[in-house]
């Protein structure tokens, strides 16, 4: 998994809106097992974004890649498809509207009865 955004469109959550279309895409629709996203180690603000995501954090290769004339780090970041239904589960529960409180004072009364 991977994208690249212009400086001036950073901060808008379009990054977080497509991982989190892509994670969907590979896991509910695909049936992927697992989802892999490596990055440059000195990207931090990627790697909240997976965090940010429920990616775990797998790998740490060290002067890995050379990039613009010098070494640099790669991080691994993965998420297995249990995982994101799990997540996904979670998220349905904390969101999960709840009752009016008119519905809980009839239950009330119905209990009292």
């Amino acid at each position: 998994m991977g994208y690249v955004f212009h400086p001036d469109h950073a901060g808008h959550g379009y990054a977080t809106e497509a991982s989190r279309a892509l994670l969907k895409l590979g896991f509910e629709e695909l049936r992927l097992h697992r989802i892999q996203a490596e990055l440059n180690g000195r990207n931090t603000a990627s790697a909240r974004l997976l965090e940010r995501l429920g990616m775990r954090r797998e790998g740490h290769l060290r002067e890995s890649a050379f990039l613009d004339g010098e070494w640099s780090d790669e991080v691994i970041y993965a998420m297995l498809a249990r995982e994101w239904r799990d997540r996904q589960e979670e998220r349905a529960r904390r969101e999960k509207p709840a009752r009016p409180a008119k519905w809980a004072r009839q239950e009330e009364r119905g209990r009292q009865r």
